[in-house]
């Protein structure tokens, strides 16, 4: 998963903590964990704890370049549309807290276009 555009929009903040509100999509694990079901398939995630990317490397779009992390949706629904198209396992949306917020932009294309956060750090609600 990467973002196609650079684009700056709002998201959604939580009021107490300087955290943000995303939607992931993950692959369940026979052992009950996640994992990705794109890059860093091999990394497995549990629920309630906070998670540190460790690929923070540059992607260039045609606006520029951003840092990489966890990219995340904005909107449940259309990670749940993307997940049933693209993804044949069995996949799961979960809710996500982030933190340091790397970039924002668009992935996709046409009626798929979505709203994506990359985050440097991840907690599984």
């Amino acid at each position: 998963m990467c973002l196609d555009r650079l684009q700056k929009f709002g998201i959604r903040k939580d009021p107490i903590q300087d955290e943000y509100y995303g939607w992931k999509i993950f692959v369940m694990n026979l052992n009950g964990l996640f994992s990705s079901p794109y890059y860093a398939r091999l990394r497995q995630y549990r629920i309630g704890e906070w998670y540190n990317s460790k690929n923070i490397w540059s992607y260039g779009t045609m606006e520029g370049r951003y840092k990489t992390g966890f990219h995340c949706y904005t909107n449940k629904k259309m990670a749940q549309i993307i997940a049933k198209k693209y993804i044949r396992l069995h996949y799961i949306v979960k809710r996500v807290l982030l933190r340091d917020i790397l970039a924002t932009g668009i992935e996709g294309y046409e009626r798929e276009k979505s709203n994506i956060v990359v985050a440097k750090q991840m907690y599984i609600l």
